[in-house]
């Protein structure tokens, strides 16, 4: 009651913070304060069921990756993954929605499968297959997206099959 706050450290861009908690699934031990609005990677996943997907990486390991995942804005209307492109990476949907269209081409428009939304999962079918993508997948409104590429995603699931696993799971599903 009687304590001060302390300040321990003061972050900036590409700084992490947190992991531990999310890695060792304990309580956090300290709070951080930010003075103006900040866009944090695992924002993007903590509250939807892909936040598993971390769960097993090895201590420090989600430091490296927050270095590494980039953030990506889109229109309205603007093609996010286009159906026989060769995978980029996992796509996090962090704000905003994508609509998936299978069977479109030159004069089709094509079957809407899906509208996804915060916290959803892009583009994991092609990267674990090694395969073209099997949709197109476009913004209903302006969508940012934390992106993985896909180099990244190997590298991960090379040394971590749980990390594997858990994106297959989601694939299957």
């Amino acid at each position: 009651i009687f304590q001060k706050d302390m300040v321990v450290a003061r972050l900036g861009p590409g700084d992490c913070c947190g992991e531990m908690s999310l890695l060792l699934d304990k309580p956090c031990t300290a709070s951080v304060v930010t003075d103006e609005s900040v866009k944090v990677f695992v924002q993007a996943l903590l509250y939807s069921s892909q936040a598993e997907i971390f769960k097993n990486l090895e201590t420090g390991k989600i430091e490296g990756i927050a270095n590494l995942v980039q953030l990506w804005k889109f229109p309205d209307a603007a093609t996010i993954i286009k159906y026989k492109d060769e995978g980029l990476g996992l796509f996090f949907v962090d704000e905003g929605s994508v609509v998936v269209t299978k069977g479109s081409g030159l004069f089709r428009k094509g079957e809407e499968v899906a509208t996804l939304k915060h916290g959803s999962l892009l583009g994991e079918l092609s990267i674990l297959s090694f395969s073209l993508s099997n949709a197109d997948v476009t913004a209903k409104g302006p969508v940012t997206v934390f992106v993985m590429s896909r180099e990244l995603f190997r590298n991960i699931a090379e040394g971590n099959r749980d990390f594997y696993a858990a994106i297959n799971a989601i694939a299957q599903s």
